[in-house]
């Protein structure tokens, strides 16, 4: 074989084959789903519902740790920031999904990171709070972010700050960024349900929910009203031992739930189902709730199968609830 044939070779294997290439480039970044149809009303809707983190305490590939961001406008809401979540911006530089943000040096940036709400301190929903508080303001936020969740918020975002802070002293050094607005934070604890947040888009009230032996002042979802939907986000909680839910659900367009397999549930030993069952819903107990609320959408996060197969979950939960309802996927847009 001759030097040149040798180097040809080469220079294939290194590139790689054209087809595997151009698969790459024409993988989606993320999923659009039609809200109008799911739901069955035909319309375009404003609102945008984003999931960048669907995952749960026990680490899967492709799934980060709950967060979900609502967009309407050019404000982004994000409630949750689990590990990984936060990362999964990188795929939304187009601009079609999340305000479109130019860095100085031209690249896209994430200034609109600004508001964000814990339903918990649970660390599969807080461990991408760093990144939310220090690296958005490095890739543009402006002014202060804004965090609001139960007792212990505030202690959690000092301890960022405090811990990163050779680091931010570093960086407000630089010349590049000398915007200390963006690394201040403005934290609003609460330890009882109702509003918590509203401004021209939204009007973001919180209700209480029961998670396993968590005080019932630090567990929380929230009520988002937006110009077009009322969405429900339920966080973690045991329907068995959470009062009145139907009543907090009640008007939700769109219900946001965990579930849990109540098979694979069934499976574990006796002290880890009992402590399954305090602290999560199975899709039984979901399906009952959901006959009750009746909303237009049901979406489930935060999926426990214990082993049992997603599909067969999302196929019970159908045939019980009988409404429309989907389990979300990282990047997965509902618009």
């Amino acid at each position: 074989m001759n030097n040149k044939l040798i180097l040809l070779l080469l220079s294939l294997c290194c590139l790689g084959s054209p087809g595997i290439a151009a698969s790459r480039d024409e993988a989606p970044l993320y999923r659009s789903v039609d809200l109008g149809r799911l739901m069955g009303t035909g319309r375009d809707y404003q609102t945008r519902i984003v999931f960048l983190g669907t995952g749960s305490p026990i680490l899967e590939p492709n799934k980060a740790g709950q967060s979900i961001a609502i967009v309407v406008k050019d404000q982004v809401y994000v409630f949750d920031a689990g590990h990984g979540s936060m990362n999964n911006l990188s795929r939304y530089a187009d601009g079609k999904v999340f305000p479109a943000w130019k860095m100085p040096t031209g690249y896209p940036g994430a200034g609109y990171m600004d508001k964000l709400f814990l339903t918990h301190l649970d660390s599969d929903h807080v461990l991408d709070v760093p990144a939310f508080l220090l690296r958005f303001w490095i890739y543009g936020r402006q002014g202060p972010a804004r965090v609001h969740g139960p007792p212990g918020t505030e202690a959690l975002v000092r301890g960022v700050l405090e811990g990163n802070k050779a680091w931010i002293d570093y960086r407000l050094a630089s010349a590049r960024t000398r915007n200390k607005a963006g690394i201040t934070v403005e934290t609003r604890e609460f330890s009882a349900p109702g509003l918590v947040f509203a401004d021209e888009n939204v009007r973001v009230s919180a209700f209480q929910v029961v998670h396993g032996s968590w005080d019932p002042d630090r567990t929380y979802g929230y009520r988002v009203e937006t110009p077009d939907l009322v969405i429900a986000i339920t966080g973690d909680y045991s329907y068995r031992l959470t009062p009145a839910l139907e009543e907090k659900l009640a008007g939700s367009d769109i219900v946001i739930s965990e579930v849990m397999s109540s098979a694979g549930t069934e499976k574990l030993p006796g002290e880890w189902r009992d402590y399954m069952l305090d602290a999560h819903t199975t899709e039984t107990q979901l399906a009952a709730l959901m006959a009750k609320v009746k909303p237009g959408l049901l979406i489930g996060t935060h999926v426990l199968t214990h082993g049992e197969a997603r599909s067969d979950l999302l196929s019970r939960l159908q045939a019980l609830y009988g409404g429309s309802v989907v389990l979300a996927e990282d990047n997965m847009v509902f618009q």
